[in-house]
């Protein structure tokens, strides 16, 4: 990304993230870490969605992000909460933003996960988990890896086992 917004030529980059179960938790860090980048091109446009564009995976709907059990959706609001709390101070330090630019992207970071918080409240996938379980280990095995390893966090809210994260 840093080489891409560095490239020559007159040409803006929009970053369209497909959000889905195995990067839902991570989006928080995704947006706190582009806004920490100042990049040039990249969303940089203060008056429209300045931190990245996001998009919900609606297919397979195994890995649409209503798939998580209820008890995990509540714990990923209230992560959700946490992070917005967190991303306000980090925000509001960066010397590289003037004011204005400050509280827009504070505005669409708190707003995207709003949006993502209220769209994976809004109906209950978890009766596709058994898919989702079937899927994965099919890929953990192809690729000679785990989810649990490589996205323990993920792995334990898509088992409902969020307490122990």
């Amino acid at each position: 990304m840093h080489k891409l917004d560095q490239a020559e030529g007159e040409f803006k980059i929009w970053w369209a993230a497909t959000i889905q179960a195995y990067n839902m938790y991570n989006l928080p860090t995704m947006m706190r870490w582009k806004i920490a980048q100042n990049f040039n091109r990249i969303n940089k446009r203060v008056d429209w969605k300045p931190v990245i564009s996001p998009h919900p995976l609606h297919n397979p709907d195994f890995l649409n992000v209503k798939i998580f059990p209820k008890e995990s959706k509540q714990w990923i609001d209230q992560y959700f909460e946490q992070q917005k709390n967190e991303a306000k101070e980090e925000i509001f330090a960066y010397n590289f933003l003037d004011d204005d630019e400050k509280k827009t992207n504070y505005k669409y970071f708190c707003k995207i996960l709003d949006q993502y918080v209220k769209y994976m409240n809004a109906d209950d996938y978890s009766h596709r988990l058994e898919k989702f379980w079937h899927y994965t280990n099919s890929l953990d095995d192809l690729r000679n890896e785990s989810l649990k390893d490589v996205c323990p966090t993920t792995w334990k809210l898509l088992l409902g086992d969020q307490y122990s994260t």
